[in-house]
């Protein structure tokens, strides 16, 4: 039996064992690499984008504006992506396709300057646990964002999109 504690097999399977566990911990708790299955964040990201997600600025509470989160649709009972145009306790409101965020009138260059941003009037106040987040691509009738499910509890974060993997050509921090 000592004989095959130490030998090669036993090591091999120890490192196996401790590899999984690690691989576990980082898909848990730190990294999370998703392919993206729509195109709501377009032009920034594309369906079939490779993208890494970082689960420590949930945990940390770093998350600011301009970030890509994932997130939970409870409403609609899906992991969704959508960028945070306000924080908490910001008041954030939509007249005439216009974005204002505490009175300010919000620049967006990551969205299509030929793209109608379809926005409907309407004012939020956000509380102290509530983000609001909205999809790049504003045409799509894809109603998952704040605009349509209302303000994002932090909770509902599960991490930062940070890093792009593929295509190959795109390779690079988001």
């Amino acid at each position: 039996m000592k004989k095959f504690l130490n030998s090669k097999l036993s090591n091999l399977i120890f490192a196996i064992f401790i590899a999984i566990l690690v691989c576990f911990v980082i898909k848990t708790f730190i990294l999370e690499m998703q392919i993206l299955k729509s195109s709501n964040m377009s032009p920034t990201l594309n369906s079939g984008d490779f993208i890494l997600i970082n689960k420590l600025n949930k945990i940390t509470g770093y998350i600011k504006k301009s970030d890509i989160v994932q997130y939970y649709d409870e409403k609609n009972s899906e992991s969704c992506i959508a960028r945070v145009i306000a924080m908490p306790k910001d008041s954030v409101e939509i007249i005439n396709d216009d974005i204002f965020v505490n009175g300010n009138r919000i620049y967006e260059p990551y969205i299509l300057l030929q793209q109608s941003k379809k926005l409907n009037n309407n004012k939020w106040v956000l509380n102290n646990d509530e983000y609001f987040v909205i999809n790049d691509h504003r045409e799509l009738d894809k109603y998952n964002d704040s605009r349509y499910i209302g303000p994002i509890n932090k909770d509902s974060i599960s991490g930062v999109v940070f890093f792009r993997l593929y295509p190959v050509d795109k390779i690079g921090s988001i």
